[in-house]
C-alpha cells in the first residue's frame, strides 16, 4: 500500500484489493511508525455508496421543471450492507431512472444487475477505463432523446375545448403512446384534447393544439394516425372527418360567412384598427373572440389586441414605428373564415418626390434689394453643369447695408426720471454718515482682537474752546462798538453762566449804562441790534 502523509492523515492511493476495502482518508495517531513501513492495511469497513445514492437523490429532488431525471452509479459494487434495490425503487417511484457501471474485475455484477433493473436503466460492466466516455455517450444520448410516452395497453385522451377540428365529433379512441411535449406560452394557443396518462399533470399530455403562427394556421397532432399507437384510430367512422377538418381549418376558408370591414389610420407612430362586424342578414355580430396578428417590414410578429366598443364595432391598435408595409390577420373567431388586410405607413413628407416649384422659385429670385440687381436660379446659368453647381458663388457681396432704427426715447425718459428723483433726494435729505466709522471701527476691533480704547468725554475741552471762541468775538466787536460796554460785567455774566455748575444760576448782570447820549438815535439802534445778536447767539449755546 502506498500512503501519503499529511499531518495527521493518511491517503491510501492504490491497495491490493483482493482482501481488504480501504476508505479514502484516515487519521492515524502514529504517522511516522506507519509512513513507509504498511504492506497489508485494513482501514474502516468498507465503501458506501447509500450516502452518495441519497445525496444525488436529492439534487434530483429540487428539479421540479425537469422532463427527466437519470442518475448513472459508477462502482465496483462493493459497498456495505444495504438495501440498494429497496432504495432504486423508492427513486423509482419518484420518476428517477437509474443505470449502473461496474468497475474492476472483482466487482458485484449481480447487485448492480439488479439496481439496473429495478431502477429501469441499463447496466454495464467497463473492464477498461478507455470505455467510460463511450458508456456515458450513450447514457446521454439516450436520456436526451424526444421523450415518448409508451405504455402496454391503451388510455383515453380527454377532449377539453369545442374545437372546429372537432366539430361532429364526441370522442376520440384511446391510444398506448404520444410523443411529450408542452405548449407555447400565448393567448392564441388553444389546446383542444390531451391525454388522460401519464399522471404528471396536463403540462406534457398534450394531443390536439392549434395556433396562429403569423398569417397562417398551424396544429399538432402529437400521437400518429393510427400504425402505431393509435390502432383503434382508423376503424373509427370519424378517421377521415377528423383529418379531413384538420386540413381544412388550416386552410383559407373558401366560404362566405359575413361581412366585415376593415378600416386603418396610422398616427404618430401607431396604428388604429376598426373592424365593423356584419351577418348575411346586416345584423351586427357581438360577443366574438376576435384576435390578430401582424408581421410588419422587420418580418418580426406583433400581436394586435381588439375588443368591442360598440355595437358590431371592435377597435385594437399596434405600434408601427417603422415606415413599411404591414400584413394583418384578423381572426374573428368562432370558426370563421380569418380577415387578411395590410396597412403601409408611409415615410416622412420630407422624403417624398416630388417635381420642384420653378414658378415659386423663379419669383423669389426675381425680388430686387433696393440698390443691388436680382438674383438668378443656377440652373439657368448658361454653362453651369449639375457638377458645376457647387462652384457657383451664392452670396453677393454688391449689396447695400442693412440698417435697422429703434426708438428709444423710453430709455431716454427712464434715465432722466432716474437723475431727477437722484437730485431731489441729495438736496432734501441729509444723511450723517458719522455712524458708519463707528459700526466699522467696531467691526474691525472684533476681526483684529483688539481692545477698544475707551472713549474720553471731552466737556471741559468743548467747553474752553467755546469759551475762547466767544472771548474773540467780544473783543472784535467792542473793537468796532462806538460806545463802550462793561467788560467785566458782560464777560462775568456770559461766560460766568457758561462756566458755572449745573443747577446754579448765576445773575444776569444789569446792562451797562450807554454812554451815548439821547440825541443820537442811530448809535442806540445799532446797540440794541448788537445786544440782541449777542443774546442770540447765548440762547443757542445755553
Amino acid at each position: 500500500v502506498d500512503v501519503l502523509s499529511n499531518n495527521d492523515y493518511i491517503s491510501v492511493v492504490s491497495f491490493d484489493s483482493d482482501a481488504y476495502t480501504v476508505v479514502p482518508t484516515q487519521k492515524v495517531e502514529n504517522r511516522g511508525a506507519v509512513k513507509g513501513r504498511i504492506s497489508r492495511l485494513t482501514i474502516g469497513g468498507g465503501t458506501n455508496m447509500a450516502p452518495g445514492i441519497q445525496r444525488g437523490a436529492r439534487a434530483l429532488d429540487t428539479a421540479t421543471q425537469a422532463a427527466a431525471k437519470h442518475m448513472i452509479i459508477l462502482t465496483d459494487g462493493q459497498s456495505m450492507g444495504e438495501n440498494y434495490p429497496a432504495m432504486i425503487r423508492a427513486l423509482r417511484q419518484k420518476r428517477v431512472t437509474v443505470s449502473t457501471v461496474a468497475v474492476g474485475d472483482d466487482a458485484d455484477l449481480n447487485l448492480l444487475a439488479q439496481m439496473a433493473n429495478e431502477g429501469g436503466g441499463r447496466f454495464y460492466h467497463a473492464k477498461s477505463a478507455k470505455g467510460l466516455p463511450r458508456i456515458f455517450q450513450q447514457e446521454a444520448r439516450r436520456v436526451a432523446r424526444p421523450l415518448i410516452y409508451e405504455k402496454g395497453s391503451t388510455f383515453p385522451i380527454r377532449v377539453t375545448n369545442s374545437h372546429e377540428i372537432l366539430k361532429g365529433i364526441d370522442q376520440l379512441p384511446a391510444i398506448s403512446g404520444f410523443v411529450m411535449t408542452t405548449i407555447k406560452e400565448n393567448p392564441l394557443v388553444e389546446v383542444a384534447a390531451i391525454s388522460t396518462q401519464p399522471k404528471t399533470g396536463e403540462k406534457y399530455n398534450t394531443i390536439l393544439a392549434s395556433w396562429q403562427y403569423g398569417l397562417g394556421k398551424s396544429v399538432a397532432w402529437t400521437t400518429d394516425a393510427g400504425h402505431r399507437w393509435g390502432a383503434g384510430l382508423q376503424n373509427r367512422e370519424n378517421y377521415d372527418k377528423l383529418f379531413g377538418q384538420m386540413v381544412r381549418w388550416s386552410m383559407r376558408p373558401a366560404g362566405e360567412q359575413g361581412k366585415f370591414n376593415v378600416s386603418t389610420d396610422a398616427v404618430n407612430g401607431k396604428v388604429q384598427v376598426v373592424i365593423t362586424a356584419l351577418d348575411k342578414d346586416d345584423e351586427f355580430l357581438n360577443f366574438l373572440n376576435m384576435g390578430g396578428n401582424v408581421v410588419g417590414p422587420d418580418m418580426k410578429p406583433i400581436d394586435l389586441k381588439l375588443r368591442q366598443a360598440a355595437p358590431g364595432r371592435y377597435t385594437g391598435e399596434f405600434d408601427a414605428p417603422a415606415a413599411g408595409s404591414y400584413f394583418m390577420m384578423i381572426s374573428p373567431g368562432g370558426g370563421m373564415e380569418n380577415l387578411r388586410c395590410g396597412v403601409n405607413v408611409p415615410y416622412s413628407a420630407e422624403y417624398l418626390d416630388r417635381e420642384p416649384n420653378d414658378a415659386l422659385l423663379l419669383d423669389m429670385a426675381a425680388l430686387k434689394p433696393e440698390g443691388s440687381e436680382p438674383g438668378i436660379v443656377i440652373e439657368d446659368v448658361a454653362g453651369v453643369g449639375a457638377d458645376k453647381q457647387l462652384t457657383v458663388d451664392t452670396f453677393r457681396h454688391n449689396l447695400n447695408k442693412a440698417f435697422s432704427n429703434q426708438d428709444i426715447w423710453f430709455l431716454l425718459v427712464f434715465a432722466g426720471a432716474c437723475l431727477f428723483l437722484g437730485d431731489v433726494f441729495n438736496r432734501r435729505v441729509t444723511i450723517d454718515w458719522s455712524w458708519a466709522g463707528a459700526k466699522l471701527a467696531t467691526a474691525w476691533s472684533l476681526v483684529a482682537r483688539k481692545a477698544r480704547e475707551p472713549q474720553v468725554i471731552a466737556t471741559m475741552d468743548r467747553l474752553r474752546s467755546r469759551k475762547a471762541e466767544l472771548n474773540a468775538s467780544l473783543e472784535e466787536q467792542r473793537a468796532g462798538a462806538r460806545f463802550e460796554l462793561d467788560p467785566e460785567a458782560e464777560t462775568t455774566s456770559t461766560i460766568d453762566r457758561e462756566l458755572a455748575a449745573p443747577g446754579v444760576v448765576v445773575p444776569r448782570p444789569a446792562p451797562a449804562r450807554s454812554a451815548v447820549t439821547p440825541d443820537k438815535k442811530e448809535e442806540d439802534d445799532y446797540t440794541s441790534r448788537l445786544l440782541k445778536a449777542k443774546r442770540k447767539v447765548w440762547d443757542d449755546t445755553k
